[in-house]
């Protein structure tokens, strides 16, 4: 009988790892709508209220052109000209793909729509933003005499774009991560007085 019991219980323990997993991955995904959601609906009244700042299409313009110039930039000192707008942690993980002999380099971008994810306004810190960006790339580096030195082929890939708003200076991307920051607080937004819902809280309305 117990030749029987191990393979079973090494099953049943199999089986509830992975429903284990996918209610993870299923919880995470409606943590990321919910907030995805709220984010999008404060972006838009915070657009009526304040469009000097927070213009909606004018932040997800500005936010693909960023990521567009940074991630096909064709030389290295195309890349030093985003100083203004990046900071030196954003620009040297995008130095770091460069091969050391590669004077150029060739790139192919596919963008999908940009998300708001976080919205963050009149709280005490700096006004800020993380947005969602989903884009395939073919990029190539190319030695002086147009020898290909390494290629790259990536699919959908999605990364967090956490940009802050600097009196005077306008907004500033400060970080660029694979998944979304795990310190941020849910979207709000002292002047439209949204209470952000729980993850909860959302589903039960969905």
């Amino acid at each position: 009988m117990d030749s029987y019991l191990a393979p079973l219980a090494f099953t049943v323990a199999a089986i509830g790892a992975g429903l284990a997993r996918r209610w993870r991955v299923y919880r995470q995904h409606a943590l990321e709508t919910a907030r995805h959601v709220e984010a999008e609906r404060i972006i838009a009244m915070l657009s009526a209220k304040q469009p000097g700042v927070w213009d909606q299409e004018d932040l997800r313009s500005r936010m693909r052109e960023i990521a567009e110039r940074l991630w096909s930039a064709p030389t290295r000192d195309a890349l030093a000209q985003l100083e203004p707008w990046v900071s030196a942690q954003v620009l040297a993980q995008a130095l770091h793909d460069w091969p050391a002999r590669s004077v150029r380099r060739e790139v192919a971008l596919e963008f999908a729509p940009v998300a708001f994810m976080q919205v963050h306004e009149g709280g005490p810190q700096n006004d800020r933003v993380v947005a969602r960006l989903i884009v395939r790339r073919d990029s190539s580096w190319l030695d002086a005499e147009d020898h290909v030195l390494r290629r790259r082929r990536e699919g959908a890939r999605t990364t967090y774009h956490t940009w802050l708003h600097v009196d005077g200076r306008g907004w500033h991307l400060e970080a660029i991560a694979p998944s979304p920051p795990n310190a941020e607080l849910p979207p709000y937004s002292v002047s439209c007085r949204i209470l952000p819902q729980s993850p909860e809280r959302a589903e039960r309305s969905g």
